[in-house]
């Protein structure tokens, strides 16, 4: 073979050249492409109090709605148009909507929204680029395709004609909430989260350093602070009524401060989970490390100081390649989640009894 191949990895060997995302989005169905934007439109924080998603027939000319209030349709709300299409979008590919939101206002179903976005798997040519940035020509052209292009699409009962309530609302309606949502846009607010990188992939988002541990116990920490208390106090011999009388023993309490600061270090990886893998993979992480612990944990040990020791270092050497937090968990993350299922009783440090 002549054809000159470029350097090759193991991961290109394994599924081929990437697909660029943007490209990956020609490939989508409708419906996949309407829950990009509603990703997208849930990952903008704070700007919307709830996401809904309507695509489909009866969506009454809005896929995806951000409303800013609790008043739903009736307050400030945004909507969102996605038009999964083979081209760049003419104008003709939305004037049935448009009409549906006018028809739908007029109704009595929604109010204006203060936005209608257009968002296109191809973006938008130059034709309709250029009407909605020239509000005036748009009106002007809804008014004048409306027989032709408009007033069939609607409703399946019957033609709706530009008058009366409907003319109203088309003549009231600020025709400047029209703007195209470009998808390259659309993409870059995406990346980081979950839904991008369940999609695309490309590796998780660099990790914020954890929060520094509070200097006095937690509530939410008592129960695994209180099993490293009783097994301090058992292998030491020394009494240590409460975590104070821990700091006055210098080697116990250095382990004490270690295992805190691996805890809170967990914690930071399950917050960085919530937003940037699907829900329930910090989970499986931590039922990954229970089950690989779980036989050290139950065998035989001198103290439950040792048993803590050993059942944090077997969970080091553990293979979480499975996990996609494993490429982001440190050392002090798996200790960490140790006391997580200690916190949560799944893990014990004194031996139960025997029944």
């Amino acid at each position: 073979m002549n054809t000159p191949i470029p350097p090759l990895s193991i991961e290109q060997a394994a599924n081929g050249l990437p697909v660029l995302p943007i490209k990956r989005v020609r490939l989508m169905t409708d419906k996949e492409f309407e829950k990009l934007v509603e990703a997208w439109a849930e990952s903008l924080k704070g700007r919307y109090v709830s996401v809904a998603h309507f695509g489909g027939a009866g969506d009454k000319g809005v896929d995806v709605a951000g409303f800013c209030d609790a008043k739903g349709f009736k307050g400030a709300w945004e909507g969102f148009q996605c038009k999964h299409r083979d081209h760049p979008l003419y104008p003709t590919d939305i004037y049935a909507d448009i009409g549906k939101l006018i028809w739908f206002i007029a109704k009595g179903d929604y109010v204006a929204p203060r936005l209608y976005g257009i968002v296109g798997s191809q973006d938008i040519g130059t034709s309709l680029s250029q009407l909605l940035h020239d509000p005036a020509a748009l009106k002007q052209q809804i008014e004048k395709n409306w027989d032709s292009h408009i007033a069939n699409e609607i409703t399946e009962t019957g033609r709706v004609e530009l008058a009366g309530g409907v003319r109203a609302v088309f003549e009231g309606l600020d025709w400047s909430i029209f703007k195209h949502q470009k998808l390259q846009h659309v993409l870059d607010a995406l990346k980081g989260t979950a839904f991008y990188i369940a999609t695309f992939g490309g590796g998780l988002p660099p990790r914020p350093d954890p929060s520094s541990t509070p200097a006095d116990v937690q509530p939410h920490e008592i129960v695994y602070v209180e099993k490293l208390r009783q097994a301090y106090a058992l292998h030491t011999g020394i009494p240590m009524p409460d975590v104070a009388a821990i700091g006055m023993h210098r080697r116990m309490g250095r382990h004490f401060e270690r295992q805190r600061r691996a805890f809170y270090c967990a914690e930071g990886l399950r917050e960085f989970s919530k937003d940037t893998v699907p829900a329930g993979t910090f989970e499986a992480l931590q039922e990954d490390i229970l089950c690989g612990v779980q036989p050290v944990a139950d065998g035989e040990h001198e103290t439950a100081f040792i048993r803590v020791n050993q059942v944090v270092s077997q969970a080091v050497q553990l293979p979480l390649n499975s996990n996609p937090l494993a490429s982001v968990a440190s050392t002090l993350d798996r200790h960490g989640v140790c006391h997580q299922l200690s916190n949560d009783d799944k893990l014990r440090w004194e031996p139960e009894p025997d029944a």
